[in-house]
């Protein structure tokens, strides 16, 4: 066996053993996001696939889907599947990331970028936090590096139809999971179009013309994927959408103080008639707080695409009249998004904050302390610490021409994040955590880099000793 393979795989057997113990601690309580997550579930697990049930306009029915599956098949034990899956998905996640760190580097220096890669995962324990919650980011997570892997075998493998095929599917559930993720094939040209035309670029027009006919078909397998949400919204509000909630997260960025914009509301007709409909249905509102005003302006018998529409129109209207302001605290967002630190991992707080019925355990050891004391993002020192020595490791490899395409790629795709994120999210641990599997190929990718050739070198010097003359 190689060495390589050895500590991969002892990073997985690491990585599991963590995993167990985190889960053990208990169940995340199921409250806010959570608890409207397994009402869902419920929902679809009745027949409503769909949610026609929930006339909502910001919620996509992926992780709904996962959790009615897991109610399904599991009964009383259906949030324990819950937690077991995501924790099945936080642990694979480390050979998935270790492979594709593999195939983005020169096979010189392929195994100590996957030993590298495979390390770095197991290593990043407040994740696995999440995984315990009813929350959509550890299933998000692990369907993009899917996703990630069907791109590079599309464009290595010459059955690209296939890929194709696997690769829209992939993306539409991920979209379909987190509505975030709808532009990150954007990124994709970074690395698929450049590569191809390296390669091909003398090639028979026909075999450009199946490339360019693969591309299609990705994109088309991911709105039929996609398609029946559309044909949902479109039925319960009139028009074909993903999401409308784009209104409710630019309220916060503008008109909340500190990370947000702090921005008066405007003068306008929008903003009149906005204000006095949440003062006519709930008096005591702050104009500032997303959902005090969203949940206001529903109950006044809007309708919730609209709602959200309307609180769109004004925050845009106060960013247009002080842009300067917005802009700035975008790029403090920015910058914050990988400075930001984790919230102490939800308590178990017994039955109280579990599903009725469901059954649940709490087993603290002390060895989940120890995995609690060892995590960094709690800490702004180590987040900032953690940063430099990756954006050393992305400026490292983007000098090496071998690997300059693969680090476009990969600062893209953290770079999406980055920037969606901070224009309509306060940065906050859970956003951030989908660029850590990113990251960690960044490091591994420079590690191999640093130190594969080497190795490599060191062999060829010792066949070349002992070969005879």
């Amino acid at each position: 066996m190689k060495r390589s393979s050895i500590f991969v795989a002892i990073a997985i057997a690491f990585s599991a053993i963590t995993t167990a113990v985190v889960l053990l601690d208990g169940p995340a309580p199921v409250v806010l996001d959570a608890a409207s997550y397994w009402q869902f579930g419920e929902s679809v697990a009745d027949g409503d696939w769909l949610l026609h049930g929930h006339a909502i306009a910001y919620r996509t029915p992926g992780f709904p889907w996962f959790v009615a599956m897991c109610q399904r098949i599991g009964g009383v034990r259906g949030l324990g599947l819950v937690v077991l899956l995501q924790g099945c998905m936080c642990v694979l996640l480390v050979p998935l990331c270790a492979w594709i760190a593999s195939r983005l580097t020169p096979s010189s220096s392929s195994e100590m970028a996957s030993m590298a890669t495979a390390i770095f995962m197991s290593l990043c324990f407040s994740r696995l936090y999440l995984a315990r919650a009813v929350l959509g980011e550890s299933l998000f997570v692990f369907v993009m590096m899917l996703h990630l892997a069907c791109v590079i075998m599309f464009v290595h493998s010459d059955t690209k139809y296939r890929w194709a095929i696997a690769g829209g599917f992939t993306l539409a559930l991920m979209i379909l999971v987190r509505p975030i993720g709808q532009w990150l094939w954007l990124a994709h040209f970074f690395l698929v179009v450049p590569l191809f035309w390296q390669r091909d670029v003398n090639s028979s027009q026909q075999r450009m013309l199946r490339f360019i006919a693969s591309l299609v078909m990705m994109a088309v397998i991911a709105a039929i994927t996609i398609s029946p949400w559309w044909v949902r919204n479109s039925t319960l509000f009139g028009k074909p959408f993903l999401t409308e909630f784009v209104g409710r997260n630019i309220w916060i960025v503008t008109f909340q103080d500190q990370a947000g914009a702090g921005l008066p509301l405007p003068e306008t007709e929008e903003s009149t008639e906005l204000q006095q409909i949440v003062r006519a249905t709930a008096p005591g509102a702050n104009l500032i707080k997303t959902w005090e005003v969203s949940d206001a302006l529903f109950r006044s018998g809007m309708a919730d695409d609209t709602v959200d529409r309307l609180m769109r129109t004004v925050a845009l209207q106060s960013i247009k009249k002080n842009p300067a302001i917005w802009s700035e605290r975008m790029v403090r967002r920015i910058v914050n998004f990988f400075r930001c630190i984790s919230d102490a991992p939800p308590e178990f707080s017994g039955t109280n904050s579990i599903p009725q019925g469901q059954l649940w355990w709490h087993v603290p050891t002390i060895a989940e302390r120890a995995v609690r004391s060892l995590r960094f993002s709690p800490h702004l020192w180590a987040n900032m610490f953690v940063t430099f020595v990756i954006g050393i490791a992305w400026l490292r490899i983007v000098t090496i021409s071998s690997l300059r395409l693969p680090a476009l790629w990969l600062g893209a795709l953290i770079g999406y994040f980055a920037v969606i994120t901070a224009a309509i999210e306060i940065p906050d641990y859970r956003y951030r955590l989908v660029v850590e599997p990113l990251m960690a190929i960044v490091g591994g990718l420079a590690v191999g880099s640093l130190f594969g050739d080497r190795a490599q070198r060191h062999l060829d010097t010792q066949d070349s000793a002992t070969s005879p003359n």
